[in-house]
């Protein structure tokens, strides 16, 4: 199955098991068999866990197989797992996922111009570990605000003190210089919308 066809199909019938869904994740297992990671909100793991059952119901009649699902959250030693947080591991998908085809470069670029810039007082998540300088900055659903965003620069001040980032005043950059000479302004833009997801769609009063 196309990878974004199976996307569409697990991320609809989470949400329409009422889950609040964050991101997903999608491999082959060693097997050659589609799974799916699904990062949800959760404040109530008793909750969240039966939409699981509801949505792991759903899918196996969607696909008329014996889905699995699991739950996962750092309370039960799954540290990965941002807090505020839970992991929906479904499996056991009768195919294997057929990678996404790769945009023409021109669709790239349009796609990355429609995102735009971020307005500045936004506030963002990040939803993968971000490159600085030549060390690595874990996710772990760290959040912020957009306090610049130019042609030039788009900074995001956390919200959570990091002491390795001091010589940024707590910012994470995103900028042409951080990326190949041939990517510059789109790359890094790109690479922003990559990396985090909007908590506020637009700024704060």
């Amino acid at each position: 199955m196309n990878t974004n066809e199976f996307e569409r199909i697990v991320s609809g019938i989470c949400q329409a098991a009422g889950l609040e869904v964050i991101r997903l994740q999608f491999r082959n297992s060693d097997l050659g068999i589609a799974e799916a990671d699904v990062f949800v909100s959760c404040t109530d793991a008793k909750a969240v866990y039966g939409k699981m059952r509801v949505a792991e119901k759903a899918l196996t009649r969607h696909f008329a197989e014996g889905i699995r699902g699991g739950y996962y959250d750092a309370a039960i030693g799954y540290d990965d797992v941002p807090a505020g947080q839970a992991m929906l591991q479904f499996d056991c998908f009768p195919f294997s996922l057929d990678p996404a085809p790769a945009p023409a470069l021109a669709d790239t670029h349009a796609a990355v111009q429609a995102m735009g810039l971020p307005a500045v007082g936004q506030r963002v998540r990040l939803t993968e570990d971000v490159a600085v300088e030549n060390w690595s900055l874990p996710c772990d659903g760290l959040e912020g605000e957009v306090i610049a965003s130019t042609m030039d620069e788009i900074a995001v001040k956390l919200d959570r003190n990091c002491p390795d980032l001091a010589a940024w005043n707590n910012c994470i950059l995103w900028n042409p210089t951080n990326e190949p000479a041939e990517s510059g302004y789109e790359g890094a833009l790109a690479r922003f919308w990559r990396q985090v997801e909007l908590i506020s769609p637009s700024p704060r009063p």
